[in-house]
């Protein structure tokens, strides 16, 4: 049987390893990622196996938990191990693709991942960053149905549900009428149907475009996604695959469905989303968690909060926000931070719309951490006044840039049931997601390099100018401990008000032979600022510590100052008792 091109990949990787001694040592073979197509769930698998097996060191694969039908969510851990073990270090967890049709988020990460690794040792600042910093990555979290949107030509896949069978139409029956490729193009576009009473007519500005009538001119067409009336019930695509909104189902005002449909049963009724939120809180040293999206065409990052108003942050987090937004800006080219719904939406659409159970307002409120969804959009073309870019503007793109690939002419086609329709329109990766190739290239850099940034402004604690010298019946210890990170110990102050953030504890461990006869060998003190977001980075305001301890004998002898926070890692200095 012929491998798939994922198996070759790996079978490539692993094959260099076997014919070079030294594979993971010295030079590591070279791991091929490009972006002129999107990776399903085999290859995405792959990819993160041939990463950790170049550089064992650096990462290892595992998997945090299985979908609903038994795909697992791989997530690849990428930290120095020569450096520190991963859950001693402050830590950046980003997933991506819990809405199945958003596989730019998926790209993003593997692009994080792979820079990470191929720099580490001759980008500074990346080394610096996998030296101090552990990255739980976790590329697919809705597996299943992203790799059904990815490698099929299904379309048909609302946001972020999961295969959960749904009963959509109410006809006791589920999923039965998803979209179909109707003239076996490989496509699932839209169909067209002539009807004097049908409510679309030809654009004016390109005939190519179907746009509602007005009120006081006839219809021309009835217009429908490509499918088959699988259920005989006279409607067309009426109950598609699955499902539950994974991104409505976290536990932080979480809201039922007669209030907001998809959401679930229950908070965390999904293996997915569950699986989620027991691996964030079996890593406390998580400071960020970054729910990746494909959304608005231009792309933006939103910030807490879709169910409560902006005036629910506290102003020190809205001033940390407001920094990070400056950052993203500058990085991006101008793109923004909004709130998903609330005020922002209010303003958009005139009314309050809110949404409930978001991964991003969960892990602010619940698991002590920055939370930010990247909607990553910019797709090809000049945005309209409402950041959308108009089909008129991607119809000109597709024409000045592609060929004309993006969209499909319209083309006669014979329906069993129909009969005479026409089936076209924009391929699948047009919208929310950009076509592969530089467009897509340019996403990934921008939202990694913004992922490395808030990894950079993670608290590190450091022990400073550790020393022994010997006093009246043993030796002095001296030690200053304080917070090298931009962001506090305890990082947001939503945490500080709910007094969940676990305190810095400052501990002196002796070696063998050596004896505490003076302070306390375990001090619990609380939070330490950071050296600050806007400011250029300063020494860190450092705590003084001392010891007296005594040994017995000639041997060498040592102890140890230990700093350690569940958000800032642990310091370690051994001290030599000469």
């Amino acid at each position: 049987m012929t491998p798939s091109p994922a198996r070759r990949l790996l079978l490539l990787v692993t094959l260099g390893c076997l014919l070079v001694p030294a594979c993971g040592r010295s030079e590591p073979p070279e791991i091929p990622l490009t972006f002129d197509h999107y990776h399903g769930y085999d290859e995405t698998r792959s990819l993160l196996e041939a990463m950790a097996m170049a550089y064992p060191s650096l990462a290892r694969v595992s998997s945090i938990g299985q979908d609903l039908r038994g795909f697992d969510l791989w997530a690849i851990e990428i930290t120095n191990t020569a450096t520190g073990a991963a859950d001693a270090k402050p830590a950046f967890y980003a997933d991506g693709n819990i809405d199945a049709d958003e596989p730019s988020s998926t790209e993003a990460i593997l692009h994080l991942a792979h820079r990470l690794l191929t720099r580490h040792g001759s980008d500074p600042a990346i080394t610096r960053l996998v030296d101090t910093t552990t990255f739980y990555l976790v590329p697919i979290c809705n597996p299943f149905m992203a790799n059904l949107y990815v490698t099929t030509p299904m379309t048909g896949i609302v946001s972020s549900i999961n295969a959960r069978p749904r009963d959509d139409d109410g006809d006791g029956r589920m999923d039965e009428d998803p979209p179909d490729d109707v003239n076996g193009d490989g496509k699932i576009l839209q169909m067209r149907v002539r009807d004097a009473g049908g409510e679309w007519i030809a654009s004016p500005l390109d005939p190519r475009l179907m746009v509602r009538r007005a009120p006081d001119e006839p219809g021309r067409w009835r217009v429908l996604s490509e499918g088959f009336d699988n259920d005989g019930d006279g409607q067309f695509n009426e109950d598609w695959i699955g499902g539950v909104d994974l991104n409505r189902n976290f536990p932080f005002d979480w809201k039922p469905e007669w209030i907001q449909e998809g959401a679930g049963a229950y908070p965390l009724s999904e293996p997915e989303t569950r699986a989620i939120v027991d691996f964030v809180n079996a890593h406390p040293n998580i400071g960020f968690v970054i729910s990746g999206h494909s959304g608005p065409d231009v792309g933006l990052i939103y910030r807490p909060y879709g169910s409560r108003p902006d005036t629910a942050i506290p102003a020190v987090d809205a001033d940390r926000i407001a920094a990070f937004a400056t950052t993203f800006s500058q990085l991006s080219g101008g793109l923004r931070f909004e709130a998903p719904y609330g005020a922002q939406a209010e303003r958009r659409f005139g009314r309050p719309i809110y949404g409930y159970g978001f991964e991003m307002e969960w892990a602010y409120e619940m698991a002590g951490a920055y939370a930010f969804t990247p909607e990553h959009g910019m797709i090809p073309g000049t945005p309209g006044p409402d950041g959308r870019i108009p089909e008129i503007e991607l119809l000109r793109v597709s024409d000045a840039e592609f060929g004309g690939s993006l969209f499909v002419p319209w083309t006669p086609f014979q329906h069993p049931t129909l009969g005479d329709v026409e089936i076209g329109g924009f391929v699948k990766f047009t919208r929310p997601n950009p076509p592969p190739g530089p467009y897509l290239e340019r996403l990934v850099d921008v939202y990694a390099r913004m992922y490395e940034y808030w990894a950079s402004t993670l608290p590190r604690l450091e022990v400073f100018d550790a020393t022994a010298r010997a006093a009246a019946g043993g030796y002095l210890i001296t030690a200053g401990v304080g917070n090298a990170g931009l962001l506090p110990t305890n990082v947001t102050q939503r945490s500080l008000e709910y007094g969940t953030a676990p305190p810095v504890v400052v501990s002196l461990e002796p070696g063998p032979g050596v004896e505490l006869i003076e302070g306390e060998r375990r001090q619990t003190i609380g939070q330490l600022e950071g050296v600050g977001l806007r400011t250029p980075a300063a020494a860190p305001i450092q705590h003084t510590f001392s010891w007296r301890v005594t040994k017995t004998g000639d041997a060498e002898a040592w102890v140890e100052v230990v700093a350690s926070s569940a958000k800032a890692g642990t310091a370690r200095v051994r001290v030599p008792l000469q």
